[in-house]
């Protein structure tokens, strides 16, 4: 797994045990699988922009929209989720340095709110009706 990947899996996990969440797993399954569902969404709004054949996608019922959602966090859980691979990246990245964490924190905010900002920019430059 990519180091950058590794590294989001123990700010999130290291933030909800230090909230004492009661189920810190699924809020970070839920959480990535939020982000990813966002990123699959501009990769579409992007493509849909040089392919219309695509815009049918964003048409869909509610019913296929979060059973979509529920798939990509099934498939999360399934994929990322091992706990003793998670402590091991708690044990990999607890001595980072301040300048690190700050450094490394400006990317996980960037990955995390930066792909929702992305999405809600993207959307009215990509659809926007311009001939008035």
């Amino acid at each position: 797994m990519p180091k950058f990947y590794r590294y989001l899996i123990y700010r999130f996990y290291t933030w909800r045990l230090d909230k004492k969440d009661d189920t810190p797993v699924a809020t970070i399954i839920f959480s990535m699988a939020a982000i990813h569902f966002i990123q699959i969404a501009i990769l579409l709004m992007i493509l849909s922009k040089f392919f219309p054949s695509l815009v049918p996608v964003f048409k869909q019922r509610k019913i296929f929209v979060t059973f979509f959602y529920f798939t990509i966090s099934l498939l999360l859980y399934f994929l990322i989720y091992n706990k003793e691979k998670w402590q091991y990246y708690i044990e990999e990245f607890k001595n980072e340095s301040t300048q690190q964490r700050r450094t490394r924190g400006i990317f996980v905010w960037l990955f995390t709110f930066g792909s929702i900002f992305l999405f809600f920019i993207l959307l009215p430059v990509l659809f926007w009706n311009y001939s008035l």
